[in-house]
């Protein structure tokens, strides 16, 4: 087989991606492959002559000089990495192997671009950190907080702000202001872009969530708590009476005269006169009382404490005072009138299924007796 003639080792050099170097021990260019014209954007005769100080970016540059004097000394160096600042400005990230050549006095090294891959790293951290911050908040300012420190590591010098609305009324996309303190080059404006889209997507996730969850204890009309709320509440207060002792009262509540009101005037008249009920309900009772709607127009309340003054007949004619009041709608005045049943922990019921089902019995019996709104319950015990 008749031998191939062979090029010089130079031109399949110049054939490698990578970028092969050789540098004195000053630090200057002695001569390169055309590979360094990719990696750092200088041609061969630029870079020869020229010292490398010149192209290492400023914060990588101590510690650059403190691997090449491993060098110098001897130690063979793989997979060091640090920043070059290219001819166009941008920033590239350099993979670097070198090793000493003693007889010409030469540092014989190859650099490989890894930026995109840097840059694919750190998108995949800020995802990664941001999904962290996400998990590890309670409240819209611990998310801020949290995703402010991790995407500051991915990305030193961003400043991060979202816009704070009222996180438990309605759902909206959040206003996520990012700005960074220096100008960017094209792969850190991807970056930053990239960020900037996952912690918008992250903070509407995490409203989102909030949402769900408030939806899933209060009610979405009147902002009161729900069955489910009211349920776990009762619960707590009867656990805490049973070990310490005292008395709770639950007050049914129902409006006579409200299916008139949707009738006539709508729903949406309907819809205001429960959200003006259950002001006048919360403005009736104390602040460590629950007031909850069940559905419709049935709403309940816990009261816990002792007192003349907190009295559950007190509060029912407090109630009966502020509810019958006229509501106006449109210049119409309208009017709906309070059935309350009233069942108290320990004498009617000790268990919460009983104390609400005696409770409710109590209201219908007031709405059928119409000449009071207030009933107490039967004597019935479990």
């Amino acid at each position: 087989m008749p031998k191939q003639k062979i090029a010089s080792l130079s031109h399949y050099i110049d054939l490698l991606l990578d970028a092969v170097c050789l540098v004195d021990g000053d630090g200057f260019f002695v001569d390169v492959s055309a590979g360094c014209e990719r990696v750092f954007g200088y041609t061969r005769d630029e870079l020869i002559g020229r010292n490398i100080r010149e192209l290492i970016h400023p914060d990588d540059l101590q510690s650059t000089m403190a691997t090449a004097d491993r060098v110098l000394k001897g130690q063979a160096v793989t997979y060091f990495e640090n920043r070059y600042i290219r001819k166009d400005g941008s920033v590239a990230y350099i993979m670097w192997s070198a090793r000493w050549a003693e007889q010409d006095k030469l540092r014989v090294a190859v650099a490989r671009n890894v930026t995109q891959r840097k840059h694919a790293d750190a998108k995949q951290h800020a995802m990664y950190a941001i999904s962290e911050a996400v998990h590890a908040a309670d409240s819209l300012e611990q998310l801020t907080a949290n995703i402010s420190h991790a995407v500051s590591s991915v990305m030193p010098g961003l400043k991060l702000s979202i816009d704070t609305q009222d996180e438990t009324t309605e759902l909206y996309s959040p206003t996520v202001d990012c700005t960074h303190a220096g100008p960017l080059d094209a792969n850190n404006q991807a970056l930053f872009e990239f960020i900037n889209t996952q912690v918008a997507i992250a903070v509407e996730r995490h409203q989102l969530l909030e949402k769900l969850k408030y939806l899933a204890l209060y009610d979405d009309l009147t902002g009161l708590p729900n069955r489910s709320l009211f349920n776990d509440r009762l619960a707590s207060a009867l656990k805490r009476k049973q070990r310490s002792g005292g008395t709770l009262t639950i007050l049914y509540i129902d409006l006579d005269g409200f299916k008139a009101v949707n009738d006539t005037w709508g729903h949406e008249a309907g819809d205001r006169v429960l959200k003006q009920v259950a002001v006048r309900l919360q403005d009736s009772v104390r602040s460590v009382d629950t007031v909850a709607r069940l559905a419709g127009d049935e709403f309940v309340i816990l009261l816990e404490g002792d007192g003349p003054a907190h009295s559950p007949w007190v509060v029912a004619e407090k109630i009966v005072c502020n509810v019958e009041q006229p509501i106006y709608i449109a210049e119409a005045e309208l009017r709906v009138l309070p059935s309350i049943g009233l069942a108290s922990y320990p004498t009617d019921a000790l268990d919460a299924t009983a104390l609400l089902r005696h409770a409710d019995h109590a209201m219908y019996k007031a709405k059928k007796t119409r000449d009071q709104y207030v009933h107490p319950p039967a004597p019935v015990w479990n």
